[in-house]
């Protein structure tokens, strides 16, 4: 381990060190929202302090979510009220989205995973914020599919977020 150190250094990365972890989790099924744009999601929100301006936080969130019957669901990020990571906006495309997906039943649940390195450049405290949307005005859950039905045949989910500062 320590020569793969020397090599990366002589090669000018530096691996960084872990500062802080932080994390939130839910199972809590009562978040949905029928807004067509992208919206904090009650229960995934997480903040941290960065120890300096240098640092930089890794945002990681599992989230288990659905739409309604055959439509899509999208889901984002946010520092504060800043939307990162998201894709290109361009034309009518929906703003502030990184990740999408189709349901395809009414008791589907999705499990999508997102990433991202964000540079705050700053030592106050930041709040990183999952959000999401259905298609159109379409309702968007949290936790569980669109039915919800209670039978042996269908899951609920669960959703996290995490954030790990990562010193310079």
């Amino acid at each position: 381990l320590a020569d793969d150190a020397v090599t990366a250094a002589k090669a000018g990365f530096s691996p960084g060190k872990i500062g802080q972890v932080v994390s939130t989790h839910t199972n809590a099924t009562s978040f949905s929202t029928s807004a067509s744009t992208m919206t904090d999601i009650t229960g995934l929100s997480v903040a941290i302090t960065p120890s300096a301006t240098s640092s930089k936080i890794l945002v990681m969130a599992t989230v288990s979510a659905s739409g309604a019957a055959t439509s899509r669901f999208f889901l984002g990020l946010k520092r504060g009220s800043t939307v990162i990571a998201a894709g290109d906006a361009s034309g009518s495309r929906l703003a502030g989205a990184i990740a999408g997906n189709e349901t395809q039943g009414s008791n589907t649940i999705h499990s999508t995973s997102i990433s991202f390195l964000d540079s705050p450049s700053s030592s106050s405290e930041q709040t990183y914020k999952v959000t999401g949307c259905g298609e159109g005005s379409t309702t968007f859950y949290i936790n569980r599919g669109a039915n919800d039905s209670d039978a042996s045949t269908v899951a609920r989910g669960s959703s996290t977020i995490t954030v790990i500062e990562v010193l310079a």
